[in-house]
């Protein structure tokens, strides 16, 4: 009924029927969804983001802090694309050209020749270097022409706990900026009517605005009272 295969980088997945709506009935979206949402997951499954055909190498999480732990996987195929299963498969982990920590890798065996290892990033930040290494490693490089399987990751430093930061009142950094800006500090309390910093503590500017009558209302009430009241008188008086 189902048949699977990786072929290259990515993975094929063969349903042999069309009736998997059926999960749904009498009880909704609970198996359907959690069947495609396997094959999904298993499509997708680990990115593992340097190496080459054969050979790949990869970190979860790339954006990683210092502290965190970081998940190390690998994968190893031959020409056949058969899984290769050796115990010496390792990760250096370097800085520069110093080595830091060597993390030794175990082979999954539900993750179709999937290697993992866990390293657990120092407490301060940087680029380190990933060399996937081993004699299995190195031999199965050299037979598919392949370079070695490196990759960088870079890790955070520390990030400052602002919990922990202090609240009280630092008087020397506004005298610094004033001194930087050729302003001035007063403390609380200072009668800034004497800081002649400031200027005049008064200052009367004179604005001058144009309104239109033709757009006032009272204007225009008015000229419609005055309008009704002719009229009044004319029809008072007589007059057409």
């Amino acid at each position: 009924l189902i048949v699977s295969q990786r072929v290259g980088a990515g993975k094929v997945l063969l349903l042999a029927f069309d009736q998997s709506w059926r999960l749904r009935y009498q009880v909704g979206d609970t198996l359907h969804h959690r069947f495609w949402g396997q094959i999904i997951r298993w499509g997708i499954g680990e990115r593992l983001q340097a190496g080459g055909e054969f050979v790949r190498l990869g970190a979860s999480p790339q954006n990683c802090a210092a502290g965190d732990t970081v998940r190390l996987l690998a994968r190893l195929q031959n020409a056949e694309r058969a899984d290769v299963k050796t115990a010496g498969a390792t990760v250096g982990i370097y800085r520069g050209k110093k080595l830091v920590e060597r993390v030794p890798l175990s082979y999954r065996e539900d993750a179709e020749g999937l290697y993992e290892g866990r390293w657990q990033t120092p407490g301060e930040g940087g680029d380190f270097r990933l060399l996937l290494e081993g004699p299995e490693v190195e031999k199965l490089c050299a037979s598919m022409a392949q370079p070695p399987v490196e990759m960088t990751l870079r890790v955070r430093g520390p990030v400052a706990q602002l919990e922990k930061g202090s609240l009280n009142a630092d008087p020397a950094a506004p005298r610094r900026a004033a001194q930087l800006s050729g302003g001035a500090v007063y403390e609380p309390g200072a009668n800034l009517g004497e800081c002649l910093d400031f200027g005049s503590p008064t200052l009367r500017e004179r604005e001058r605005r144009e309104a239109s009558l033709w757009d006032s209302w009272p204007y225009l009430l008015l000229v419609a009272a005055l309008a009704t009241a002719e009229w009044l008188l004319r029809r008072k008086g007589g007059l057409p």
